[in-house]
Parts: C-alpha cells; sequence; structure tokens
C-alpha cells in the first residue's frame, strides 16, 4: 500500500514544482529524485517503536517500502534524461508563462566567442580569445559558485549545463557567434556539446580539449575543427618553455 502511493507522491510534486515557475525538464527530473522514500523515514519510525506510538511490526513495513521505492525509483532516474524528452510536449502544458530568471531563455547578442566550461583551461581561454584576440566572449559553466565568482571578477559568465537538453533551446546562437571551444572537463559532455551545435547547424568553428588521444577522433568525426590533447599541449609548452629560458639565461662563468 505504502508503495501503491509514490505515483500519487510523483504528480504532486511535479505540479508544486511546475507552480513555481520552474522549467519542465527541472520539475520532472527534481520529482524522480524525490520519488523514493527517504531513510530518514526510517529514523522517525524507530523513535515512534520505541515512544510506543507504533507496533514494532511497522519497522519491517517501512524498511521494507523504504527499499521497494529505492528499486522503483533507480530506473526511472537512470532513464531520466530520455523520459523527459518523451514525456515533454505533454508536460509543456504544465509549464508557467513566466519562468524564474535562471530558467528563461540566454541572450547571446553581440557574442563573438562562447566557452563552454571555465575550469582552469576554460577560463585562460576565455582570457586570451578576450584580451589577445579582441573577441566578446561568454563563459557558461553548471558550476553556480564558481560563476558568481568569475561574475565577480568581471567575467561574463552565466550557469547553465551543456548537457541539459533544454540548454540549448535557452541558448539562442546568433550569427555573431564565430567560434564555440568545448572545455567541460567530460568528453560525454563535450561529445553532446558538439551533437547539439550540429543538429541546430552552426556555422561557426568548433574546438575541444581532450585529456586521452583515444578521444580525438570521435570528435573530429563529429566535426569539430580542432582538437587539442591537454597533457600533450602541455607538455609541449613546458619543453619550449624550458628551452626559452635556457637561451635567455646567461652563461655561467
Amino acid at each position: 500500500g505504502l508503495l501503491l502511493i509514490l505515483p500519487f507522491k510523483s504528480v504532486l510534486y511535479l505540479l508544486i514544482f511546475s507552480r513555481f515557475r520552474l522549467r519542465t525538464r527541472t520539475s520532472l527530473l527534481s520529482t524522480l529524485s524525490l520519488t523514493s522514500y527517504s531513510e530518514f523515514a526510517l529514523i522517525v519510525g524507530a523513535v515512534s517503536v520505541s515512544a510506543g506510538w507504533l507496533a514494532p511490526d511497522w519497522m519491517v513495513v517501512m524498511s521494507l517500502a523504504l527499499a521497494g521505492s529505492f528499486l522503483g525509483a533507480s530506473p526511472l532516474n537512470a532513464a531520466s534524461e530520455k523520459l523527459y524528452r518523451g514525456l515533454r510536449d505533454h508536460l509543456r502544458r504544465l509549464e508557467a508563462t513566466v519562468l524564474l530568471p535562471a530558467d528563461r531563455g540566454i541572450d547571446v547578442t553581440g557574442v563573438q566567442a562562447v566557452v563552454l566550461g571555465v575550469g582552469k583551461i576554460g577560463r585562460r581561454a576565455y582570457e586570451q580569445l578576450e584580451r589577445s584576440h579582441g573577441k566578446r566572449v561568454l563563459g557558461v559553466d553548471s558550476n553556480g559558485a564558481k560563476v558568481a565568482s568569475m561574475r565577480e571578477a568581471g567575467f561574463n559568465v552565466i550557469e547553465g549545463d551543456a548537457v541539459d537538453s533544454d540548454f540549448w533551446e535557452r541558448l539562442l546562437l546568433s550569427a555573431d557567434i564565430e567560434l564555440v571551444l568545448l572545455a567541460m572537463p567530460h568528453h560525454a559532455g563535450n561529445v553532446y556539446a558538439l551533437q547539439q551545435l550540429r543538429r541546430r547547424n552552426f556555422s561557426g568553428r568548433i574546438a575541444a580539449i581532450v585529456g586521452y588521444v583515444e578521444e580525438i577522433e570521435p570528435l573530429r568525426r563529429l566535426g569539430a575543427h580542432a582538437v587539442y590533447h591537454v597533457y600533450e599541449s602541455a607538455g609541449t609548452a613546458f619543453a619550449d618553455a624550458a628551452i626559452q629560458a635556457m637561451d635567455a639565461a646567461p652563461t655561467p662563468p
């Protein structure tokens, strides 16, 4: 009986999230995350049994219901993106007319280059494009704390997840964008972003970074114009810097 309540609980969560002006995807993924019962229920159950408010048998019932809810919710969460794509058109009817600012479209008018992932490498690429090449750059990262910190430092950065299928609908790619740099730390994220750019017939240049040699060719096959192996490039630059330092150093007596 407790497990049969879960679908009604999920529908209730979905309706509540939608009323808080969240995107359909945010509402659905949050709902799936909350579909299972919380292990906190066992703590409450143990306190209730020890206080004599519930019969001891209820601990067994609650434990089984909790385990069963985890078993049921796990495959749903694993297939959350696929479920969203299948249900998106139907769930959009629940979406509020005016969304929260973080869920609205991203205007990139006037931006010439977009850097997806502003970690150590992405941040340096952003700075190089802006300072040395005079490009108007937009940085995108899923880490809210990092985005806030970079904004305070004067960077044009927004919070966004490039592996979020709705992100690409929110990103209003303009004709001004000449270059997109895929500098995310995970290869799968860069591959997904490249596929999305190609599906939207992006006409600019695309460059990506990889951590392993075997990741280079898949990105090139997908249409990346330039792929850079992080460690190989770092090693080459390291050796070049060492030689330059050696040549510049005065000859010891």
